[in-house]
């Protein structure tokens, strides 16, 4: 983060600089410059931990080793993620907004991936639910004698 503030420092400072025999002006804020990079540092760190939460809740519902382990590699790639900096821009914000829009992004994608295959496993769930006691129904009422095997159909039931 010092080399991504200083580069930019002395980019603005050459900048400003306009003859020859003067040395560049060293009247940049540096308390300023550093306070936006640590804010937009926060900005990137909190939203790498909430892909991150999301990326581990995905991990939860994985059944398979081979994906488990991508999935891990993705998790630590997200933790190691640096921003691609412009060094051509004039300043690092625009850098690290696209950096912290693109991770937003992949949040939302993720958290809804997440919701619909949630909603597809209760719905599953449910109709497993639903047989499983129609079994259970049937065969109690075997047990109690309310009616008896009989190998010619004489009745279809319709399940859910």
């Amino acid at each position: 983060m010092i080399k991504i503030g200083s580069f930019f420092l002395n980019k603005a400072e050459l900048e400003e600089h306009t003859s020859p025999t003067e040395s560049p002006s060293t009247m940049l804020d540096r308390g300023e410059v550093a306070h936006h990079l640590f804010e937009q540092e926060l900005e990137l760190q909190l939203t790498k931990v909430m892909l991150v939460e999301t990326l581990l809740q995905v991990y939860e519902h994985t059944c398979d080793p081979l994906e488990s382990v991508r999935l891990l590699q993705i998790v630590v790639d997200t933790m190691a993620l640096r921003p691609r900096i412009n060094l051509d821009a004039t300043y690092f914000r625009d850098s690290y907004a696209a950096e912290i829009k693109v991770l937003k992004e992949k949040l939302e994608l993720y958290r809804e991936v997440l919701h619909i295959q949630r909603a597809n496993e209760l719905a599953e769930n449910q109709e497993i639910r639903k047989f499983q006691e129609l079994k259970l129904r049937k065969l109690m009422d075997f047990l109690d004698g309310k009616w008896v095997y009989s190998h010619e159909p004489k009745m279809t039931e319709k399940m859910g």
